[in-house]
């Protein structure tokens, strides 16, 4: 009896750590090859009718599109959702509520640190863990 107590709690514990490890590998996994579109940045709701943002995330590159620019550049992650984003963009002059859209999605790049993907969207975190932008998708996992 005492055997079959120990084998449950084994298969409990390795049940719960494999489902820990699993939550991480799905976070980074989740990022990637997806088509991101902005919901909040900079605690300022996006309305996704009146804008063409969105970002992409591939292989340690990043590019998308910022309503009036074109972004690209480069990334880094790991497993613990620590994010590092070097980003460039063009420089066209579009109208006022698009540029500061713009604005807000370029501060949200250079303020991210660390991210998630809670209940389907990718939230981008500040150094103080305060949210600074939010991210739907079009394919969500």
């Amino acid at each position: 009896m005492r055997k079959i107590i120990n084998s449950g709690f084994l298969i409990i514990l390795v049940s719960v750590a494999g489902g820990c490890s699993l939550f991480k590998k799905d976070r980074v996994r989740d990022i990637n090859n997806t088509k991101w579109f902005p919901t909040m940045l900079m605690t300022k709701n996006i309305v996704k009718d009146n804008s063409k943002s969105f970002i992409e995330f591939e292989d340690g590159k990043v590019h998308g599109n910022t309503g009036c620019n074109f972004i690209g550049g480069t990334y880094t992650r790991n497993t613990n959702g620590s994010l590092y984003i070097k980003s460039f963009s063009t420089l066209r002059m579009c109208k006022k509520s698009t540029m500061d859209i713009e604005h807000n999605f370029n501060q949200a790049l250079n303020k991210v640190v660390h991210y998630n993907i809670v209940n389907g969207q990718l939230v981008f975190y500040s150094a103080g863990n305060n949210t600074i932008a939010k991210f739907n998708s079009l394919n969500p996992n």
